[in-house]
């Protein structure tokens, strides 16, 4: 049933099964050590329907766009066993003064439910320190973005045992500053690229992401078949970060289906000097892009590293896309084989697009 109570935080610390509605942001206070509990969630089923469950739903009726049903402003939060339904944004933790951080939090078993944006970290890239925060077994269910980083000190996030899925899903993990991002077991039903670091010009033209804090790490993620061809990492502007993805599967026939159609599609597709290492992963013809950076003196080149990949053709250096790259990379292949499970010669040197 349908509650008229007001929400509070002091409400949300130990919040009973039903639906909430929620018309303002819940604003917390900067603090330490928040807890918000619910009975439990799961994809939001209305009253006197047969699969309803035993669930503590927020649900946003509010008018306010790009507005969070919670915002957290302090450290140590825990967000456990909530739904929360079509909101602009679930959760925010945002800081703009000096003094007590934010992040230090974990959200698990979550269900975020025809939201805009699961969870986001920060406002603008000048923000003070989000950093630390653990996303455990969330599904996201037809939200543009699982993840959302805004401010350049968001820093080490935990993405683990996640689920996303809906028609409306755009970049899961959508980086406009920050980093550190580690991701494990992340299964995608719709999608359409794991990780994208935003250019400069999307978050405000400021230096948002660097080697300081450009470190992207993707295991074990699985496609589903539903999944299309989801793009991987998407780079919009040269960064000097270190990408490592491990054990990709992505099944093969939407795949061999744009490439046998001629229109072959990106799984990376990297700038500057960035490093990208793909090991133990599905790889096709033309799915990697690269491009350089132009300088007065040397050129930035990305460095592309394949170990122990899957290939479709027994040519590894046709998984690279000349016609969508510009400049050159260097490139190196090792214990590769073919879908048969042959070995590929390894191979390595400077490539020219």
């Amino acid at each position: 049933m349908s509650k008229d109570v007001a929400i509070t935080p002091s409400s949300l610390r130990n919040l009973s099964e039903g639906d909430w509605i929620v018309e303002e942001t819940i604003e917390y206070p900067t603090e330490t050590g928040s807890k918000i509990t619910g009975v439990g969630s799961a994809q939001y089923v209305s009253p006197n329907n047969k699969y309803r469950g035993h669930t503590s739903n927020l649900i946003w009726e509010g008018t306010e766009e790009n507005a969070p049903i919670i915002l957290l402003p302090g450290v140590g939060a825990v967000v456990e066993k909530i739904t929360f339904v079509d909101a602009p944004i679930g959760i925010l933790i945002t800081k703009l003064k000096r003094g007590l951080g934010t992040g230090k939090m974990a959200v698990r078993d979550c269900y975020f439910d025809q939201c805009d944006i699961a969870f986001q970290a920060g406002r603008e890239t000048a923000e003070h320190s989000n950093d630390n925060v653990l996303l455990e077994r969330v599904t996201a269910d037809n939200a543009r973005s699982l993840l959302v980083l805004k401010n350049a000190q968001a820093m080490g996030f935990s993405v683990r045992d996640c689920l996303v899925r809906g028609d409306y899903t755009g970049d899961i993990i959508d980086v406009f500053a920050g980093g550190c991002v580690y991701v494990d077991n992340l299964k995608i039903i719709k999608g359409e690229c794991v990780l994208r670091l935003r250019s400069r010009k999307d978050a405000g033209g400021s230096n948002n992401i660097g080697s300081s804090n450009g470190l992207y790490t993707l295991r074990n993620i699985k496609l589903d078949q539903w999944a299309d061809t989801c793009k991987i990492v998407q780079m919009d502007e040269h960064y000097p970060v270190n990408i490592d993805v491990t054990n990709v599967q992505a099944p093969s026939k939407k795949w061999v289906d744009s490439i046998e159609e001629g229109n072959p599609q990106l799984m990376y597709e990297i700038r500057g000097s960035a490093v990208l290492t793909v090991t133990g992963s599905d790889l096709y013809s033309h799915c990697i892009a690269w491009h350089d950076k132009k300088r007065k003196g040397d050129d930035d080149i990305p460095n592309i590293l394949l170990n122990r990949c899957r290939f479709n053709k027994d040519n590894i250096l046709e998984v690279l896309s000349k016609d969508k790259s510009s400049g050159r990379c260097y490139f190196t292949t090792l214990h590769c084989t073919d879908r048969k499970g042959n070995p590929i010669p390894d191979t390595s040197g400077y490539i020219d697009a």
